[in-house]
């Protein structure tokens, strides 16, 4: 039932274009000797630059407000919202689809991915989702060999084309 008043608040706001859904964490009841209830929620929204904490929680408040007749029981219910932050979702992969050689960066209402020095972004439509940690031919290797890089995108080492050798593939394995 909170989860369905939260959604149908937030489609009746200016922020209804950039929202996406809640979760509805725990309800518990007030400690304050009244009826009331505290909901701890989780509000997703898609990117856009004016949102912040003050907006939802001035938007969710005056939706409450100005339809307490379609909430049950309104005598017991007032729109307070204790807290509003934003949802790192760098806090976990699963929350990101960032690369394992990229860096998620978190932003209000979403997040962006960057690859790590050394990993080429393979899919600039995409940032940070496909970074090579393997370069084919690549000039480190002399046009002989790929370059694979380290973990830390610091390091490059040669894999060296058949008839090739040496560290940076600069011995042809035919001549003597």
């Amino acid at each position: 039932m909170a989860k369905i008043q939260v959604d149908n608040a937030y489609m009746s706001t200016d922020v209804k274009e950039s929202y996406v859904g809640a979760d509805v964490l725990s309800i518990d009841k007030v400690n304050d000797g009244g009826n009331g209830v505290f909901v701890n929620l989780t509000v997703h929204l898609t990117k856009r630059n004016d949102l912040d904490e003050d907006l939802l929680r001035e938007e969710l408040i005056k939706t409450f407000e100005q339809h307490s007749e379609a909430l049950p029981n309104p005598q017991y219910i007032s729109a307070d919202v204790e807290d509003v932050i934003d949802f790192d979702e760098c806090s976990s992969e699963q929350y990101n689809d960032c690369a394992a050689s990229a860096r998620c960066i978190n932003e209000p209402g979403t997040y962006r991915c960057e690859c790590l020095n050394g990993y080429p972004d393979l899919d600039l439509s995409f940032p940070g989702r496909v970074c090579a940690s393997e370069i084919k031919g690549c000039e480190f290797c002399h046009g002989r060999g790929d370059c694979v890089r380290d973990e830390s995108g610091q390091q490059n080492t040669c894999r060296c084309y058949r008839m090739y050798l040496g560290r940076r593939c600069e011995i042809n394995g035919l001549c003597k």
